[in-house]
């Protein structure tokens, strides 16, 4: 595959949690502690947890937000699309990006947000050099900012800052009267719980494009399972699209000569590493959250991305002939598979080849998204933990900020929003 499309623009996944009350009859705040009291113990269906992405169910948990650690990766090379496209293309999509943000919540209504940003952007220079390349800039677009959102003398104040700098093109300040329930909404998280359930969607219709458009070439598969314990459930959805197995023998046990890009005609048996080890790679789509009491605690979300699965073949026999690339109906038909929990491993940290393969943990066992090739994932943890008061003497001088306009964007919020809330 080299054409990697950008579907599904980054959701932010946020939602919280709640301190728990005592064990036994425990009552539930709000409606997603009821949903989840009237789940069955044990494994449950795709039906039986439907309702819980019905509107007001997740988002009610939004009042109890305290702290929130987010993280965003976006991993779009140059060599994942077809060349001769417009440059604007490239342009727009192709980065190796990786945000960080935080998100607190104080006890006296002031809340408080930090972001550490690393972007390396496309390159011109670097694909022309290197059409086979990630064409991705050397030096990255780096910051580090942080935003505060507080109420004073009857007025609401949003300051951000970059870089620590208040005079940075890109910090500025907006006050504007204070509107009620407008603190309330930002310091709950300003409703951002409802993303999960916009997230899962869009998991969802990314596979359902991607499966549709290769089902005659690939085999295309959903997995789901739910399980409650008590007050805890644990929701875990993937769909795969596999590009078919292959011998690990074939294609990395061997050389091959200079030009041979179809793994046709091994020449030398470089290591027996592989000998018997297959795998099977293939694009996945992927959400998972975990409920404890009344919040959802934790989450993750795979809006496109690869992983590989490596089997040993059970029925391996030491100095068996190597197997065919691609592997034939017959090939396939006999292996015996499982996915061992080590492997060999013939490479040292240069990539050398060792003379002794070391015994190293599977890397592949299809639980995680491979960070060498494209992916959009998200993940967050939450926690309605208390933080008390905030040391209000800390809090920026908003005077001494550019006055914002609706063009400017800092971390969750953007100034328009702001302007719009009480206009």
């Amino acid at each position: 595959m080299n054409k990697y499309i950008k579907l599904i623009p980054s959701a932010l996944l946020i939602a919280c949690m709640t301190a728990s009350c005592g064990e036994g009859g425990r009552t539930p705040t709000n409606k997603l502690g009821e949903f989840v009291k009237g789940l069955a113990e044990g494994e449950l269906t795709t039906e039986a947890i439907e309702g819980i992405y019905a509107d007001g169910v997740i988002d009610a948990s939004d009042k109890a937000v305290k702290s929130v650690t987010y993280q965003n990766l976006d991993y779009s090379p140059y060599w994942a699309f077809n060349s001769g496209q417009e440059e604007s293309v490239y342009e727009e999509s192709v980065h190796d990006l990786s945000s960080k943000e935080t998100f607190k919540s104080y006890d006296n209504g002031v809340v408080v947000l930090s972001q550490d940003y690393t972007n390396y952007p496309y390159s011109k220079e670097a694909a022309t050099a290197d059409p086979n390349g990630d064409g991705l800039a050397s030096t990255p677009v780096s910051y580090k900012a942080n935003a505060s959102i507080w109420e004073a003398d009857s007025k609401i104040n949003y300051v951000y800052t970059r870089n620590a700098k208040v005079d940075d093109a890109y910090s500025f300040a907006i006050s504007r009267d204070t509107v009620e329930g407008m603190l309330a909404n930002y310091s709950q998280g300003g409703g951002m719980s409802s993303a999960l359930v916009a997230g899962i969607s869009s998991v969802k219709e990314a596979y359902a494009y991607y499966a549709g458009a290769y089902k005659e070439t690939y085999e295309c598969v959903e997995s789901f399972s739910a399980s409650k314990s008590g007050d805890k459930l644990v929701v875990n959805y993937k769909g795969n699209v596999n590009f078919g197995l292959t011998s690990a023998e074939r294609v990395w046990g061997w050389t091959y000569a200079p030009t041979d890009t179809e793994y046709a005609t091994p020449l030398v048996h470089e290591t027996t590493a592989f000998d018997g080890m297959y795998f099977n790679t293939g694009l996945v789509f992927s959400y998972s959250f975990e409920v404890n009491e009344d919040f959802i605690t934790s989450g993750s979300m795979v809006y496109y991305g690869y992983a590989r699965t490596m089997y040993h073949d059970k029925n391996h026999v030491a100095g068996a002939a190597v197997p065919s690339y691609p592997l034939t109906a017959e090939e396939k038909a006999a292996v015996s598979l499982e996915v061992p929990e080590t492997i060999l491993w013939p490479y040292g940290d240069d990539g050398e080849l060792l003379e002794t393969p070391i015994t190293i943990k599977n890397p592949y066992m299809g639980d995680s998204v491979m960070s060498s090739l494209p992916h959009t994932l998200e993940q967050f943890v939450t926690s309605g933990a208390s933080l008390g008061n905030f040391d209000s003497s800390k809090l920026p001088d908003a005077s001494a900020y550019r006055e914002a306009d609706g063009t400017d964007v800092g971390l969750w919020f953007s100034a328009q929003d702001f302007i719009n809330y009480v206009e």
